[in-house]
This record gives C-alpha cells, sequence and structure tokens, in this order.
C-alpha cells in the first residue's frame, strides 16, 4: 500500500509498504478521511515531539483518521467488518490502510451515516479536548470560562464548555479568524492578543464577566507578545478557580514563567491539572467504557449541531501535498483553521 513515512527530522517520504497485520485485539481498516494535526504533526515532522512512539524511526506518519473496519481479530467485542470508525487515536494515519487495538485508544464509536467521514477524522481532537480537559474540568450549569487560544482545539473546547453548560465563555487568541469563528462558535467575547496586552485584555474581561471559574489553556506554544497566555488565565481566574490545558502546557510555562505568576497562583489556591477532577477508573476496562461513552456523546452532540466540526476545515488536500500543507498550517494559521487528506486510492 501508499503510504507516507516520517524517516527523521524533516524527512518524509511516499513509500510503498506492506498493509498491517490485524491482531487478535485489533482492528484492521481502510482509510476513508485522515487530517492534518497542525501541532502535534509539525513537532513530530521537525523532531521535537515529546511522544515516544513518534520518535520511531521510520513510522508511517500522521494519527487523524476515520476508517471503515475490513477485518477484526477474535478477541474484538462491539465493533465488525463494514463499521465506519472515528477514535483517538494511532499513528499510520496517511496511508491506505491502518490497525489499531480499541483499548488503547481514549476511546473508539460506531459512526452514523449522518457523519461525514471529515468529520469522523476530526473527531480524534476529542481526545485531547473532551476526554482529558473539558469533561474533567467539571463544568457546572452557568459557570464562567475562558479558553486562551482559538486554534483547532481551542475552538472545539470552545463549543464544549458551551455544551457543558458554561454561561459565559471568553476566547482569547491573536489571529482574528479564528477570533470570528469562536464567536460563531458560541463565545460572547473574543479578544485579540496580537493588539492588546495580558493587562488589557484582564481589563476586558473582568468587566464582562467577572473573575472566571475555569480557564484553559489551549495553545501549543506561547507566541503572544508579552508571553502572557498563563499569566491572563491566572489573573482572569477567581480564588479556588480551576486551571487546565493541553499536554503542551509545560513548554507554555517556558516560554511564559516568571516567579509573579507563579505565587499569584499559589496564593489564588487554584487547582491545577492535565485532567482537573478523577474522573476515569484505575481499571482499564471501565476507563475505555466512559470514554467510548463520551464519544458516543459527541456524535450525538454533532448530529444534532450542538458540536461544529466541518466549519473548522479550510483546506481539502490531496494525498501528495500533505507535506506543503503541514507547514502551512503551523506557520500561517491566519490562513489555515483545519485541512482534511483525501488518502490513497479514496
Amino acid at each position: 500500500m501508499r503510504a507516507l513515512v516520517f524517516e527523521g527530522p524533516g524527512k518524509l517520504a511516499y513509500r510503498d509498504v506492506p498493509v498491517p497485520r490485524c491482531g487478535p485485539d485489533e482492528v484492521l481498516f481502510k482509510v476513508l478521511k485522515a487530517s492534518i494535526c497542525n501541532s502535534s504533526d509539525y513537532h513530530i515532522y521537525e523532531g521535537t515531539t515529546d511522544w515516544k512512539p513518534a520518535r520511531t524511526v521510520p513510522h508511517v506518519f500522521g494519527h487523524e483518521q476515520c476508517g471503515r473496519i475490513v477485518e477484526v481479530g477474535e478477541d474484538i467485542e462491539g465493533f465488525a467488518v463494514g463499521d465506519r470508525i472515528a477514535f483517538s487515536c494511532a499513528l499510520g494515519a496517511f496511508a491506505e490502510y491502518n490497525v489499531v487495538n480499541p483499548r488503547r485508544t481514549m476511546g473508539m464509536v460506531k459512526l452514523p451515516r449522518d457523519v461525514s467521514d471529515e468529520e469522523g477524522s476530526l473527531m480524534e481532537m476529542l481526545g485531547g479536548t473532551l476526554i482529558q480537559c473539558v469533561h474533567p474540568a467539571g463544568i457546572v450549569p452557568g459557570e464562567r470560562a475562558l479558553i486562551v487560544g482559538q486554534g483547532p482545539m481551542g475552538l472545539v473546547m470552545t463549543q464544549l464548555a458551551r455544551i457543558y453548560g458554561a454561561g459565559k465563555v471568553v476566547a482569547t487568541d491573536l489571529n482574528e479568524n479564528r477570533l470570528t469563528k469562536a464567536k460563531e462558535l458560541g463565545a460572547d467575547m473574543a479578544l485579540n492578543a496580537s493588539r492588546l496586552s495580558g493587562a488589557e485584555m484582564v481589563g476586558e474581561i473582568k468587566p464582562f464577566v467577572g473573575e472566571v471559574d475555569v480557564a484553559i489553556v489551549a495553545v501549543d506554544t506561547d507566541e503572544s507578545p508579552d508571553k502572557s497566555c498563563l499569566k491572563l488565565a491566572i489573573e482572569c481566574l477567581r480564588e479556588r478557580g480551576r486551571l487546565t490545558g493541553l499536554s503542551s502546557l509545560e513548554r507554555v510555562l517556558q516560554d511564559g514563567a516568571d516567579r509573579e505568576f507563579v505565587l499569584k497562583a499559589y496564593g489564588k489556591s487554584l487547582r491545577m491539572a492535565r485532567s482537573l477532577e478523577d474522573v476515569y477508573p484505575s481499571d482499564r476496562g471501565e476507563e475505555f467504557r466512559i470514554q467510548c461513552d463520551l464519544f458516543a456523546r459527541a456524535v450525538d452532540w454533532i448530529r444534532g449541531g450542538r458540536l461544529d466540526l466541518k466549519s473548522l476545515i479550510t483546506h481539502r488536500v490531496a494525498f501528495d501535498d500533505i507535506e506543503e500543507t503541514l507547514k502551512l498550517c503551523k506557520l500561517r494559521p491566519a490562513e489555515a483553521i483545519k485541512a482534511v487528506v483525501e488518502p490513497p486510492g479514496g
């Protein structure tokens, strides 16, 4: 089969590789649509990822995908040949076929006819947004939420905050096109961090919503002129407020850390964690069941129009254009939000 293979930092090559073998606890599927992860795929490409499996050389590139099952292992329950599936996540998306062990994902779901293959590939983002951030954040109806960063993940979390009942949602970003999209998707206030300092944004936010209950830092690196992403979140949170964010938060801290805002967080008794509430049991089988249930709820939100993934798509590209489009998504965010890839033989 044809695949895009990562052969080292900055080195991608189209190769003919064997179709993966399906093990007893795996499903083999034909890739129907794939999409580019603006952040993780680029870090893998440049060789700076912290994700150990993605540092393997060589490997089939990409991890956002939707597929139709063509073979199931003997130990698989709940999925069958012919099912269209979405999940988060597995390397190997940019190829004709891929294989995955469902229990090693953060949730897998069968897709109904009225959820498209494109939407299915973008559902991979629910692992980092719904499963790891918003659901454990324990948003109570009426609470106020701040989402710092409106890239694809931030735009999904802006919608999820609304779905979970947030009374007011404030969005910030550096790019006006993404702020416009945030307003379309439910943000009450959208502030441009390329035009306003962190202090100026605090001055806008607090009179509008007061202090927020939950702040989510949804950025890969802090590119604000005054390195204010975390400072903004901490300044806007109430006493004993809750701070969470993507797994890249450590990079953000390195970019913008200083003693003053760390002490402020300490003084406010903020709760800070990648997953704020202990909502998943230690038993992997039960954890997987809950995660699959959350993916199923997301399917209902998509079908009901509450979670809009399709409008995030700004580019639809051929398989041969992945590397060029990856650079576009990372380096020209004013033009690109999300790119969907047509797999080989699609």
